[in-house]
């Protein structure tokens, strides 16, 4: 932190909160509403440490960064298989881990 200033979120250059398509063949019910998108966004952008994208892999080991970056890892299947079971659907809304498992594509 170069003179006391935090990092702020950027939006990565071209790729916009709105470009979630469904990745894989998975059901529509996967794909995040505008609603909730413009709402993620919010939060991302309000400046908090914790929903800060530039402090998400701040405490990951190293091996698990080089795994990621090597392409031995998918986060986005990680995400999704948390959000599953968590029970939340695309939005954040509890739907239950059953379809919660449907929706994002993972087993149960």
């Amino acid at each position: 932190m170069e003179g006391g200033k935090r990092p702020q979120p950027t939006p990565q250059k071209g790729v916009s909160m709105s470009d979630h398509s469904t990745p894989h063949g998975l059901p529509d019910a996967s794909r995040m509403s505008e609603a909730a998108c413009q709402r993620v966004q919010a939060e991302i952008t309000a400046g908090h440490d914790a929903t800060n994208p530039a402090f998400l892999y701040s405490t990951t080991a190293t091996v698990l960064l080089l795994a990621i970056a090597g392409g031995l890892i998918d986060p986005v299947a990680l995400a999704r298989r948390d959000l599953a079971n968590r029970g939340l659907d695309a939005d954040g809304t509890w739907v239950g881990f059953d379809r919660a498992a449907q929706i994002h594509g993972v087993a149960r």
